[in-house]
């Protein structure tokens, strides 16, 4: 245990280090979701405006789906009906939209990095002198009373406030989504998700309690490694848990042994 308390400062230091990175990954990421929305916009309005001025008078969604329909007569085996895709649209539109929580508002100091990165990164090449450079420049709008942070700030607020809306409006929305899926029949499991599902009840039908030994070692794993800190290989560290095993006397082997039962029995009932 002394030999792991040595250790905490390094950990300490090291996650310092690793924190500009961490912001500067999240910054990049937050740019990338911005281009990719404005992207979306553009590829749908064009969309849109192919599907309004189609001279035939047919929508774009009537010609992806006679295309479908053509693709589905050369080779295929399992031909769905208009009725299962509808359904099939139905659900996976409903699941998407429920699985897709709103986007975490962001702080002004990230907002000021996504702003100042591109500038930044022209004078500067490696990461952390970018994260460096960002985080002082971030310090210098401290000066003034704070001036040069309230744009940042009011940007910050204004992404809460999205985020609270958001989150509200996907509450109100959870009973239509639950109604929809109510009214349309669940759809059928392929043969290899119920093959699945058989292997899953398989094993959680067929899991053994842990023995004596087994609760020891989970527990004193971590303790164990070098004198200077550093963690040992799987062989190694399972050759000193055995000793440390054996060097167990009756009364400490019993504590593990009545955990042992007390697990054996909770899993039989």
């Amino acid at each position: 245990r002394e030999s792991r308390m040595k250790t905490l400062p390094w950990q300490k230091k090291y996650h310092m280090k690793r924190k500009p990175y961490e912001d500067l990954a999240l910054a990049e990421k937050v740019s990338y979701e911005e281009k990719k929305r404005a992207w979306q916009e553009e590829c749908n309005n064009i969309l849109s405006k192919m599907g309004l001025d189609n001279s035939s008078g047919r929508s774009i969604a009537s010609s992806k789906n006679k295309q479908a329909t053509k693709k589905s007569t050369y080779g295929k085996k399992n031909k769905k009906s208009t009725r299962d895709k509808s359904r099939t649209s139905i659900h996976s539109n409903t699941l998407k939209n429920n699985d897709m929580p709103p986007k975490k508002p962001l702080s002004s100091y990230l907002h000021f990095c996504a702003a100042k990165r591109p500038e930044v990164a022209k004078t500067t090449k490696t990461l952390g002198d970018v994260s460096k450079e960002l985080a002082r420049l971030w310090a210098e709008t401290a000066k003034d009373g704070g001036k040069g942070r309230q744009p940042y700030e009011e940007l910050a607020t204004k992404d809460k406030e999205r985020y609270e809306r958001q989150i509200l409006q996907m509450k109100n929305s959870a009973d239509t989504t639950e109604a929809l899926l109510s009214s349309t029949p669940p759809l059928k499991k392929s043969r290899s998700a119920k093959t699945k599902a058989k292997l899953i009840s398989k094993k959680v039908k067929s899991k053994r309690a842990p023995s004596a030994y087994m609760l020891f070692c989970s527990e004193h794993r971590k303790d164990v490694m070098n004198e200077d800190g550093s963690k040992l290989s799987f062989g190694e560290t399972t050759k000193r848990l055995a000793q440390m095993w054996k060097d167990c006397d009756s009364t400490a082997r019993s504590v593990y042994e009545n955990r042992a039962l007390e697990e054996k029995l909770k899993i039989a009932d």
